[in-house]
């Protein structure tokens, strides 16, 4: 593994231990029918927080079914935009949502204020919400996917159909516009940046997609002949016209998980491969055979560049063992690319977290404990879930830094999907917490109740100063 790579803005980095104990909301239920729950709960600190720090908050979204949080992005005012999806019906203030249908889910996005207050709520007009960019006039990019039925609803032929989509809101929550990246067999948003006011978003689609008016055709795999998954770059005006689209893959699915912006204007697209794949007049050769043989569907990971104007510049491969995947990528302001992501050990089944450094198509990787991650000043803050606890740590080449212990109780369980940091030193953490609660209904039937997994949002302050560092 490579040596000590810090950067020179994690110099300020505290080393002492800030604990978080978080206390959690009841629900109440109102004539039969759980109502909607926004709670805010302050917590208490056994170590000081900076003078102009705030007190961490929990912040808990509950409808009255399950509820998650997948997304989170904080904007320059550092108040903080969080996306995911619930089923029923969530409500905030006079704020109500119901999803579009009943027995599936929908997606959402709101706004956090420093204080921990929702200020708003608002559709993200798809059924989830893979990832959000905030751009320099506060609007808000929320990548997705939406989905049909395909056939009878009560018919054996019956499947949904996924469809990619990308909205812009403003700063208030409000749509500006949406638009479907749709494909004949499926598709997908997974990731989103803003380059200038534009927005760039990344994905995969299967099958023929349609790009403005342009058809386009995804790779045929063998030998069962049927359309793979390939990776699809789109670059959209601030007004929502498509500037431009790139499309890139091979024989097997091959997928694009995140994109960031380059000080340069150009484009950095992560994902993976699971074969062959092309990439402009790049080809990467993928796992190899000994790898085919050994798993079903080996993945390596890539990174490729894309100029301002949708030209493809470059693209390279990272991973170490027989399976790789992709999770983020950020950019600094030297230009330096830090990609998230893991191996798995064909052997062991273990899974193998790294944080790879991309320096002039040159890449140091080096192993990280970080199940749920975020990159900040060119390191890994992660999230490592003990018994009764959450540990946030930074991750530095040879040596770790515990930053907040969060206490937890062991039960209900807490399931994290995201963490993202702010330009002034805060943290937040977001997923699902609670249970589902199986009711027998004779004859060996079981009814699954989800409505008491709701959405989970936790601000951290850090004990110091982080106005340096900022997560993209």
């Amino acid at each position: 593994m490579a040596g000590d790579d810090r950067t020179s803005s994690t110099a300020s980095l505290p080393t002492r231990c800030l604990t978080v104990y978080a206390c959690y909301p009841l629900v109440v239920r109102r004539t039969g029918v759980k109502a909607a729950l926004i709670a805010l709960v302050c917590a208490a600190a056994s170590a000081p927080v900076a003078a102009n720090g705030e007190p961490p908050h929990v912040v808990e979204l509950a409808s009255d079914s399950q509820t998650t949080v997948t997304a989170a992005a904080f904007a320059d005012d550092g108040t903080l935009v969080v996306g995911g999806t619930f089923f029923g019906k969530l409500v905030v203030g006079k704020t109500r949502l119901a999803a579009r249908r009943a027995d599936w889910q929908d997606g959402f996005v709101a706004r956090i204020d420093r204080a921990g207050k929702v200020t708003w709520l608002a559709s993200a007009t798809g059924d989830d919400v893979s990832a959000i960019a905030i751009g320099p006039d506060g609007a808000i990019a929320v990548a997705g996917s939406t989905s049909s039925i395909v056939g009878k609803a009560d018919g054996p032929a019956t499947h949904y159909r996924y469809g990619a989509t990308l909205a812009l809101l403003a700063a208030d929550g409000k749509l500006r516009w949406k638009r479907d990246f749709a494909s004949s067999d499926r598709s997908w948003t997974n990731g989103v940046t803003f380059a200038g006011d534009a927005i760039v978003a990344c994905g995969a689609f299967a099958g023929t997609a349609t790009f403005n008016t342009t058809e386009v055709q995804s790779t045929i795999g063998w030998p069962g002949k049927v359309p793979t998954d390939d990776v699809f770059v789109a670059r959209m005006t601030p007004d929502g016209k498509l500037d431009w689209f790139a499309t890139g893959g091979g024989d097997e699915d091959d997928r694009a998980t995140a994109c960031a912006t380059l000080p340069s204007g150009d484009i950095a697209v992560v994902g993976t491969v699971g074969a062959r794949a092309t990439f402009g007049t790049v080809h990467l050769v993928g796992p190899d055979e000994a790898a085919h043989k050994r798993l079903a569907n080996p993945l390596r990971g890539f990174v490729a560049i894309y100029a301002p104007n949708g030209a493809s510049l470059s693209a390279l491969e990272l991973g170490q063992r027989d399976s790789a995947r992709i999770e983020g990528v950020a950019t600094l302001a030297d230009g330096t690319l830090i990609v998230r992501g893991g191996d798995e050990d064909v052997q062991t089944g273990a899974p193998h977290p790294f944080i790879a450094r991309v320096v002039a198509g040159n890449v140091t990787v080096r192993d990280a404990d970080a199940p749920t991650a975020a990159i900040v000043g060119g390191e890994l803050v992660s999230v490592r879930p003990t018994p009764g606890a959450l540990v946030v740590e930074q991750q530095f080449a040879a040596r770790t830094v515990t930053l907040a212990t969060i206490a937890v109780p062991v039960k209900p369980k807490l399931e994290l999907t995201a963490l993202a940091a702010s330009n002034d030193g805060r943290l937040a953490l977001v997923g699902r917490r609670g249970d589902e609660v199986e009711h027998p209904l004779g004859g060996g039937r079981i009814e699954v109740d989800l409505s008491h997994e709701h959405g989970f949002v936790a601000l951290v302050s850090k004990p110091e100063d982080f106005s340096a560092l900022r997560s993209r």
